[in-house]
């Protein structure tokens, strides 16, 4: 009886850390989510940011009045610029959408393995509980 006692304390015990361990992993997605839109708002930002300041200095090269020649040129340069890094830009989001797919996948899939787990590990739990219940009923106290 003793030996069944402490097989079943440890199984409290390993059922409540495997519960610890899935409120962790839950607590560190939901982080792992906030600080994803934190970067996607910091980019956003800086893009903003980095837009104003070229549309700045176009604007003082105009206010300048280095002609109507500079100015196609300095036009033609930006078009070029922003379809590079646009075509970049694509590029990159189309990598990171599919990396971050694939990474959204494999949570998902571990937390559904960690709760099959886990509810595996219930069930097998209350079926010793009553394995022991009815040997104790059938055969008196556990020679253990």
């Amino acid at each position: 009886m003793k030996k069944r006692d402490e097989r079943l304390a440890d199984l409290s015990a390993k059922l409540l850390d495997l519960s610890t361990k899935a409120e962790k992993a839950s607590i560190e997605a939901k982080a792992a989510s906030d600080k994803k839109q934190e970067a996607i708002q910091a980019s956003i930002s800086t893009a903003k940011g980095d837009l104003v300041a070229f549309q700045e200095r176009v604007r003082l090269a105009e206010e300048k009045g280095e002609g109507k020649l500079s100015s196609a040129l300095i036009k033609a340069q930006m078009t070029i610029e922003s379809k590079i890094q646009q075509r970049k830009d694509i590029r990159d989001k189309a990598l990171l959408e599919r990396y971050m797919d694939d990474r959204a996948i494999t949570a998902i899939e571990s937390l559904e393995m960690a709760d099959y787990l886990i509810e595996s590990a219930i069930v097998n739990y209350l079926e010793l509980l009553e394995a022991a219940a009815e040997y104790n009923e059938r055969f008196g106290a556990d020679p253990e």
